[in-house]
């Protein structure tokens, strides 16, 4: 980008360009960048601190895989109970991302429950259909587990596990969207068929 559209932008931003020697002034947006620059591997204090922007990472991870399978994605705002959908014919399949950062004693930990302590709401359970597929989405390990029992709220992934579930992913997100219904096996078998 040319120096001078770059510096336009910047003006009709607002973007103060001007460098700063104020420590006080500069950590409101350092903070963060310090404390996601050690992620995955961050302290457990750092990952309360940083925990929408951690589920973001999981959520953005998780549509850019759905893309790169030719999904075509919903986005969904904040207020909703799901994070991302797909269409699938006239069906959005919603989907609600849980990203897990760390492992602890061996195991990915993740828990289907809406909102986040220190909230207004705090943390409360999801009602039944506010998503149709959970995922655990580890980003460090660039893997998605798909759960489609709902009334299960915890799940748990051994690290051990994680190199075939990569590997699985595509099949594993079809199997799931078999499960619920919004796709049969036939479908499968036309989506897996290579163009001549």
């Amino acid at each position: 980008m040319p120096y001078k559209v770059m510096e336009i932008i910047m003006a009709r931003s607002k973007i103060n360009t001007a460098a700063t020697n104020d420590v006080s002034e500069a950590a409101g947006w350092i903070a963060p960048l310090r404390r996601m620059h050690a992620f995955p591997a961050m302290s457990a204090a750092d990952a309360r601190k940083e925990a929408r922007r951690i589920g973001e990472t999981g959520e953005l991870a998780f549509r850019a895989f759905l893309v790169s399978r030719g999904f075509s994605v919903v986005d969904f705002s904040d207020i909703e109970p799901a994070d991302a959908g797909i269409m699938l014919g006239k069906r959005c399949v919603r989907f609600q991302v849980k990203t897990v950062a760390a492992c602890r004693d061996g195991y990915y930990h993740s828990t289907f429950q809406r909102g986040f302590g220190g909230s207004a709401k705090g943390v409360f359970e999801y009602s039944a259909g506010d998503y149709d597929v959970g995922v655990t989405a580890i980003p460090a390990a660039s893997t998605f587990v798909f759960h489609t029992d709902q009334a299960k709220k915890s799940f748990r992934v051994h690290e051990r596990d994680l190199p075939a579930l990569r590997r699985s992913q595509r099949d594993r997100i079809f199997l799931a969207l078999i499960e619920i219904g919004a796709l049969d096996r036939d479908d499968i078998e036309q989506i897996s068929t290579p163009y001549p």
